[in-house]
């Protein structure tokens, strides 16, 4: 039998070295377990530093001044008239998934549903899962629903996005489709062009592919045939809808020439007519994203020239370790309406952000638990009040003003829609000012 007789100095650091793999092993366990409570006070004041200016920023970025001036029809200036002015919706679009309309059990229930919507949100998500769309081929049940849906949100000047048009998870594959790939391909493309050109001009906005960095063609061409097809068979059926792309896994983590930047890089490059970039906000589903690495992700991404929309966002409310953060602690609804309020400050600071989409109304209607704004008993979260609170009065405009000698009036706000009250004529006058268009509006009486 062979016997190995280690020598004492080689033995000696064989101890050292298996006491410091326990060491560490420890170490790590113990910073896995107390890491949401270490204080990380660099972090802290970063952000802190960061948002002290993020008012500034909105500010410089969100509003105007705008002109409106008001005549008689032989072009003589209205001198003296007294007009209020209110502003009645956004420029940026403030969305939500609206999946739960007419679908919360009770008369009662879907009022305060399409109540809690209206009040604070000036886009709707509506369901385009092709699986629960069309169970059986050419058996689309949910078109009845969508259609009731979209008299609604037009009737409410609610804008309206599609989702998803194409996806690699079984929601976007109803069970029915052959193997075949050149079959699915053909199917695929007709699903995509059929409801693109039913609706068009009334789904204004389409999620044309989902996370498609993460998930496989689920048929033969490769990852770029598969995004560049969905989005040139959608622009063929309708010129002027927005078409975004939507991905996990970027917000606060990809600063730029990740995967999916640089897919969306080689998109473009292409010719593939990809004309919104969204970046979804619910994973890490635990994590606090600093303001300063959200910041650094819109910044990267601007290099694309598109338009960002935050999508899918979603922050628990349910007591669960915050990660990867300055923030210590665990989620509350506190911690869930202080996160919102520091992401939709600085996605609204930012030149490239056009829209935040929330996932999660009502308790009652949710796919993940904790995150909906408001409770099963329809009393608001915080997060709700607060976000409510920034939209609709501490982002809204609204004043009172005389014409000059010229018939102007002139006021600073937020770019969106506004009305102006004329008491003496008893006439309300609608005037738009979008971020990208004029600042003067000449109205005839």
């Amino acid at each position: 039998m062979l016997m190995v007789k280690i020598r004492p100095d080689k033995e000696k650091a064989l101890k050292w070295a298996g006491a410091l793999v326990i060491m560490l092993t420890a170490g790590t366990f113990a910073l896995m377990v107390l890491g949401p409570w270490i204080p990380n006070y660099a972090g802290e004041a970063l952000d802190a530093q960061f948002l002290a200016g993020v008012d500034a920023r909105i500010d410089a970025g969100r509003k105007a001044t705008f002109t409106v001036t008001f005549k008689y029809a032989n072009d003589t200036p209205v001198q003296g008239l007294a007009v209020d002015y209110n502003q009645t919706s956004h420029d940026f679009y403030f969305g939500c998934n609206f999946f739960g309309y007419e679908g919360c059990g009770s008369a009662e229930n879907n009022a305060n549903y399409k109540y809690f919507f209206k009040k604070t949100f000036n886009l709707a998500v509506l369901p385009f899962y092709w699986a629960y769309a069309e169970p059986e081929q050419w058996n689309l049940v949910q078109e009845p629903w969508l259609d009731s849906a979209l008299a609604w949100c037009e009737a409410n000047n609610v804008t309206v996005k599609g989702y998803p048009l194409v996806w690699s998870h079984q929601a976007g594959n109803p069970g029915w489709l052959p193997e075949d790939d050149v079959t699915r391909k053909s199917l695929m493309q007709q699903r995509v062009q059929y409801v693109v050109g039913k609706y068009k001009g009334r789904v204004k906005i389409w999620d044309v592919v989902n996370e498609p960095a993460h998930w496989q063609p689920f048929y033969g061409d490769s990852k770029f045939d598969y995004v560049r097809d969905a989005f040139t068979w959608a622009r063929a059926k309708d010129s002027s809808a927005t078409l975004s792309i939507n991905e996990y896994g970027v917000l606060g983590q990809d600063f730029g020439h990740g995967p999916y930047y640089n897919l969306v890089e080689q998109q473009l490059q292409a010719g593939t007519p990809v004309t919104c970039i969204g970046i979804q906000g619910h994973e890490p589903r635990t994590d606090w994203f600093p303001a300063t690495n959200m910041w650094s992700t819109f910044e990267g991404y601007k290099a694309l020239g598109l338009p960002i929309h935050i999508t899918e966002l979603m922050v628990t409310s349910d007591g669960f370790p915050i990660t990867n953060s300055w923030k210590k602690g665990v989620w509350s609804e506190e911690n869930q309406a202080e996160y919102l309020v520091r992401l939709y400050k600085t996605a609204f600071a930012h030149p490239s952000l056009e829209a935040v989409i929330y996932w999660e109304l009502w308790e009652g209607a949710a796919w993940m638990q904790g995150a909906p704004l408001v409770k099963l008993n329809w009393e608001p979260k915080l997060a709700y009040t607060r976000l409510s609170a920034l939209i609709n009065d501490e982002w809204h405009s609204r004043g009172a003003s005389s014409t000059s000698a010229a018939g102007t009036i002139t006021f600073t706000g937020f770019f969106g829609n506004y009305s102006l009250w004329v008491p003496s004529l008893g006439q309300a006058f609608r005037v738009s000012f979008s971020k990208a268009g004029s600042r003067q509006v000449i109205i005839t009486i």
